[in-house]
């Protein structure tokens, strides 16, 4: 595969029918969303959204000349009466509700059982006012014999002096929260609008009418019912015009069980949720005297809808590819849901946002899953194809950027390590080839797995020697660190390597390293028949050199003042000397790892006494450090070039800097 060619692929096809392949992802996942969208929870999401968008629209009034009498708790106890209320006691509240003017006056409450002579009274007040309407409720039962539905109406005494009737009973969802408008004609509210003489739309069986709420519980105004018998509490005329709605309005009161209590939930959340069933009906008698009642939007609309707006994200993903598709369907997750309440508040029609929503989201992770799969082949495809001839590293990055197979590079800032066996010739005399390469294998597996266990690069095995770098491919802030890390953790891992192949007699195994770092091109570098990813440039070279260095002062890790700075402190670091290479003149400080502080303090003493030509004091240093540390090579490196000074000093230009040979 040719960078060219990678190119050259439309965007958000894949190879080998690909188009095909992610058409009929998206349409198993529209499918399985289309079948999960018939299961229960799935409808009771669809409630919950209604329930939402029903309290975000509601208006927080009510428009419509309608007041709630409230059986509540001051009212018991201002009128010290315990629950039912005796039947004159209601007489007396319809005589002075019709006296004030009232349009109409539904109560809800059932009047099914005599209770004796004030239900005399009750007739008589009823009679008068002409336009009260009654509570009755249908009850199913289930018996042995079977199952059936009762109503349970007023006493004939109450019809025959006038009343209507109106059937009180709420159906919830199974959710338990009231959400339809009461549809038959003998519904309360639409019976008490009758009585009030208000022109009401007609049921329609055909179509989901939902209940349009003013607002939470206690929207609907009220007044209490002690406020409403009780003379002079409320001023003449309070109710004129006014069609007034009587019922329980209780919470905790012990007066009434929890049974008695008419309560039901509404679609507002909280406290504000639980709403007596007379201001329900309350909310639904506004909403039919506005005319404003809410039909929900029938299938197949919104499985339409869904289906236009998965298949468009759909397209644009294929078309344009994932970050576009993406857009998309933000917009979509914020345009649907304000499309929806725009719809309810301005059109009384409901469509749940919630499956054209889903259904986008679905047509985008489908493509975007299918999308990921088919890239996952192609980077199998690349790493297979280059995994034997590159590192994997660079494998990785290749699978990610076809693109970079291109020949040249880019400038980087990199820490490069440079490692090499001392003594293998001498090990290696009495080996086979066979035996040879065996101990070179292991030294090579055991040196790469640290480096790479130190987020490093393996650039090149140079007979018994290593190239690896840090900050390449991919970037890394803390390559001097990673590197200088990975160097420690090598010569820590080499010793168990080296005892393994001691020989008796011979010189024992050793290794010595070299880190710099600075930039340098990193890339493929070669011809068009045969290249390698690699790194060059001078950086690379005084890595290389620093290296080889090591064998004049003793250590086993020598490291450029550039990658002790840039690596922060992070390592304990025993200054060495200040060097030049062939060819280049800055002056480079080099360091080499030490834990011990007592011995790095007296190399920096010795060293700046050394550079100040103050010769005496820095060898009664360097003597102390090896009195101390016998086998400290660096101090006694100093020691012989010291004795040296004695018998040919230094000419008068001398800056302490020493030339590092070829």
């Amino acid at each position: 595969m040719s960078a060219s060619a990678s190119r050259a692929a439309p965007r958000g096809r894949g190879p080998r029918g690909g188009g095909w392949v992610a058409a009929g992802v998206v349409a198993a996942a529209l499918a399985l969303v289309g079948l999960v969208s018939l299961t229960p929870p799935w409808r009771d999401l669809e409630r919950r959204t209604f329930d939402l968008a029903t309290a975000l629209v509601a208006p927080g009034r009510v428009d419509a000349p309608v007041v709630i009498v409230a059986i509540d708790e001051p009212s018991f106890a201002e009128l010290g009466l315990r629950w039912p209320f005796p039947r004159d006691v209601h007489a007396a509240l319809i005589d002075r509700v019709a006296a004030d003017g009232a349009r109409a006056i539904g109560v809800d409450i059932l009047f099914a059982e005599p209770s004796g002579p004030a239900d005399a009274a009750l007739a008589a007040a009823i009679r008068r006012a002409g336009n009260v309407v009654l509570a009755m409720v249908r009850e199913r039962y289930d018996t042995m014999h079977g199952r059936g539905v009762v109503e349970v109406r007023p006493l004939p005494l109450f019809t025959e002096a006038g009343a209507r009737v109106g059937d009180v009973g709420l159906d919830p969802d199974p959710d338990f929260v009231v959400r339809r408008l009461p549809d038959q004609p003998a519904a309360f509210a639409r019976v008490v609008a009758a009585a009030a003489g208000l022109v009401v739309a007609p049921v329609q069986p055909e179509r989901t009418s939902l209940l349009r709420y003013s607002g939470p519980r206690g929207t609907v105004p009220s007044v209490h019912y002690y406020q409403a018998v009780t003379s002079g509490l409320l001023p003449a005329g309070f109710f004129k015009d006014r069609i007034v709605l009587v019922g329980l309005s209780v919470g905790t009161s012990p007066e009434v069980s929890r049974a008695q209590a008419d309560l039901y939930n509404a679609p507002f959340f909280g406290a504000a949720g639980v709403m007596p069933g007379v201001e329900i009906h309350a909310n639904a008698l506004a909403s039919l005297a506005s005319g404003r009642t809410t039909i929900a939007v029938e299938p197949p609309v919104a499985e339409l809808l869904a289906l236009a707006l998965a298949v468009l994200v759909a397209f644009v993903g294929w078309r344009f590819g994932p970050l576009q598709a993406g857009g998309l369907l933000a917009l979509a997750i914020a345009a649907v849901p304000f499309a929806s309440l725009l719809l309810l508040t301005r059109a009384d029609r409901w469509l749940s946002p919630l499956l054209p929503m889903v259904a986008a989201a679905a047509a985008f992770a489908a493509q975007a899953a299918q999308g990921f799969v088919a890239e996952r082949a192609r980077v199998r495809e690349t790493r297979a194809a280059f995994a034997r001839y590159v590192p994997p590293e660079v494998v990785e990055r290749l699978a990610d950027h076809p693109e970079a197979l291109a020949l040249g590079g880019e400038e980087r800032e990199l820490t490069i390590l440079f490692a090499d066996l001392a003594n293998f010739t001498d090990l290696a005399e009495g080996l086979t080839p066979r035996q040879v390469v065996g101990v070179l294998t292991d030294y090579f597996e055991a040196m790469s797995q640290v480096i790479h266990r130190h987020g490093g690069t393996v650039d090149k095995y140079i007979g018994d020697g290593i190239m690896a770098f840090w900050g390449a491919p991919l970037p890394d802030a803390g390559h001097a660190r990673h590197g200088l890390e990975a160097a420690i953790a090598m010569q820590e891992a080499f010793k168990a390597l080296a005892a393994a192949h001691a020989k008796p007699g011979r010189a024992p195994l050793a290794m010595r390293i070299g880190l710099h770092s600075g930039p340098a091109i990193v890339g493929n570098v070669g011809s068009a028949l045969r290249f390698t990813y690699t790194a060059v440039g001078d950086a690379v070279n005084l890595a290389a050199r620093l290296e080889g260095a090591n064998k004049r002062y003793g250590t086993s890790v020598l490291v450029s003042e550039a990658t002790v700075a840039r690596a922060a402190g992070q390592v304990s670091m025993r200054p060495v000397d200040a060097v030049t290479v062939q060819g280049k003149r800055e002056v480079v400080h080099v360091f080499t790892p030490c834990a011990d502080a007592s011995l790095v303090e007296a190399t920096r003493r010795a060293l700046a006494a050394y550079r100040e030509r103050r010769f005496p004091e820095s060898m009664a240093i360097w003597r102390e450090i090896v009195a101390r540390h016998p086998d400290d090579r660096v101090a006694a490196t100093y020691v012989e070039r010291l004795e040296g000074f004695e018998h040919a000093p230094p000419p008068a230009g001398w800056d302490g800097v020493t030339a590092l040979e070829k």
